[in-house]
């Protein structure tokens, strides 16, 4: 479980490999990270597969896949549909595909 600040949002799709964190804010997509970072940030293919997928907050900070869900849950931000689709699913990963 996560410890959310006040008005806490999911801000951005990010990839973090390693120490470093890559974002975009929305509506980009992890793709358009992926792209620029073997185009022109000199990261190979193999680079960013072993990177972790995840977001930004309204804070900048990272948050895996399932923090995100959660924080974008208590924020009211994912759409109508994906809440009626996770309420009896067992998985709570956010995609930027459920925000935007």
């Amino acid at each position: 479980m996560i410890t959310l600040k006040p008005k806490t949002l999911v801000t951005g799709v990010a990839i973090r490999i390693g120490k470093e964190v890559f974002a975009c804010a929305c509506p980009f997509r992890h793709a358009d990270i992926i792209r620029y970072l073997t185009e022109f940030g000199g990261k190979t293919p193999g680079d960013v597969a072993k990177g972790e997928q995840g977001f930004v907050n309204s804070y900048d900070k990272f948050l895996s896949r399932e923090e995100a869900y959660e924080a974008a849950r208590i924020a009211g931000q994912l759409k109508q549909k994906t809440e009626k689709l996770r309420l009896n699913s067992m998985r709570h990963e956010l995609f930027s595909e459920d925000l935007w």
